[in-house]
């Protein structure tokens, strides 16, 4: 059953972002196509477990998209295949096997989501971009109007194009510092001070008795 395209959502990548598509069905592998690249997404498409081996493994892309029931195969072999050939790309399952165990066979078998059909469009584009945040394919995204972007991935903030993480971090540590204030080097030399002298005034009271 081909997917909803009610309200679809919208991917902020960084440019050249790649995905590989691996299902049987035509016309589902021809909307998954169009989708992403409606978002930018370079999109490889393969209809075989074989041929998603011998071309992902080849030229990982950023993200897999990876049916279970293939004509050849089945997706998890596939991801495992993919895995130990060395490939680190995320890999989210398409399926329309719903029960617990087949999810859980999903992620074992090395995937990272698990999306059953019929889905909507909108919940697959967030999925993939979900995804693609954690490797840093995802771009930095504008917080406000005000000239602030945060680069989560790289845990890195700009202003109107500067870089103002490290003055963010000496912020943080100035704050710290004065919630924490440390004696002043007079305050403790008064008390040793007066300390002394009351030492002193007590041997002087002892020897005159």
């Amino acid at each position: 059953m081909s997917p909803s395209s009610n309200d679809e959502g919208r991917l902020t990548l960084r440019p050249g972002t790649t995905a590989g598509v691996c299902e049987d069905d035509d016309e589902l592998r021809g909307i998954l196509r169009r989708a992403l690249e409606r978002e930018g997404v370079t999109v490889k498409a393969t209809s075989s477990g074989s041929e998603a081996v011998r071309v992902f493994g080849a030229d990982p892309p950023d993200i897999l998209l990876l049916d279970i029931g293939l004509p050849d195969a089945d997706g998890r072999d596939v991801c495992q295949a993919l895995r130990a050939r060395g490939v680190t790309s995320p890999v989210l399952f398409l399926t329309a096997r719903d029960a617990v165990p087949d999810r859980i066979s999903g992620f074992h078998a090395g995937g990272d989501d698990y999306l059953t059909k019929p889905f909507v469009l909108a919940e697959l584009i967030v999925r993939v971009e979900a995804l693609l945040r954690r490797t840093g394919a995802a771009a930095p995204e504008e917080v406000s109007r005000t000239g602030v972007v945060l680069d989560p991935a790289g845990h890195a903030a700009t202003y109107r194009g500067r870089s103002v993480t490290r003055r963010i971090s000496r912020t943080r540590r100035s704050r710290r510092t004065r919630r924490c204030p440390v004696p002043s080097r007079k305050r403790r030399t008064t008390s040793s001070r007066r300390s002394r002298a009351g030492g002193r005034w007590a041997r002087l009271r002892a020897s005159s008795t």
